[in-house]
């Protein structure tokens, strides 16, 4: 499938492109009933619904409301066992608090031949967070300087606008760290395939199959420039986003 992008911007783009991406590539038949956790503000559900018979969209925070979302927290799930033969999350795992709780819980409300497909950042991604944010820091100095250039000092409004500018550009000196981790190594090391892959299986899951997402930085440079190299980028050594999909090892 392809994604048009006028009227939508690149974080939106970038996700609808990973998610068609990895509905152009799931298995038949397809579930009946999806549960995606972290649905954030909606986007990643309403094309859910157009692929799957029913979609369950949970956020602990939401930040839109529509009809079907359930506001609930991924490690406490308001589902009985066995409801879902189809879990999906987009960048989601890598913010919550107790893994161990969620996969417990994800194992306890799905079917015995649930489909799970989780997107997390990866190394790479984490790399590109350094190497780039030169660039990025480079051009919010830039944005901050015109943004004076035109603000009056008189104006106390604009003054207080221009205090805001630069305790937001404070807050961009130094890479942030993205998921739960409490340093910038213990994130690196998180955002390992084998560090995921050995979670899934400690909860009683099985990564089956990867899928290499988009090559993209997390500061939004040049967005939607270079997409045929950013996709060869990602076909070969250096994906920025990882899709697993992982099976349920029924336990005894």
């Amino acid at each position: 499938m392809f994604i048009d992008h006028p009227g939508v911007d690149w974080p939106q783009f970038l996700r609808l492109r990973d998610l068609y991406q990895l509905l152009d590539e799931w298995p038949d038949p397809r579930p009946k009933v999806l549960l995606e956790i972290g649905c954030g503000d909606g986007l990643l559900s309403s094309s859910l619904a157009d692929y799957f018979e029913k979609v369950v969209p949970t956020e602990i925070n939401p930040r839109a409301t529509f009809p079907s979302l359930i506001k609930a927290d991924a490690q406490k799930l308001p589902f009985s066992g066995n409801s879902f033969d189809a879990i999906f999350s987009s960048n989601v795992l890598e913010h919550i608090v107790d893994l161990d709780a969620c996969l417990n819980e994800l194992y306890r409300v799905s079917t015995n031949d649930v489909t799970m497909v989780h997107t997390m950042p990866t190394i790479w991604w984490k790399s590109l967070q350094f190497i780039t944010h030169p660039m990025h820091l480079s051009r919010s100095l830039v944005r901050k300087f015109r943004r004076r250039r035109t603000h009056s000092p008189a104006c106390n409004s604009r003054q207080v606008s221009t205090n805001r500018s630069d305790r937001s550009l404070t807050s961009t000196l130094k890479p942030t760290i993205h998921g739960v981790s409490k340093s910038h190594l213990d994130e690196f090391g998180s955002f390992k395939t084998n560090w995921w892959e050995s979670r899934f299986n400690s909860n009683g899951f099985i990564v089956v199959k990867k899928t290499e997402l988009f090559f993209h930085s997390p500061y939004r440079l040049f967005p939607y420039k270079f997409m045929k190299v950013r996709n060869a980028l990602a076909k070969t050594y250096f994906p920025c986003v990882t899709a697993y999909w992982v099976k349920k090892k029924v336990r005894n």
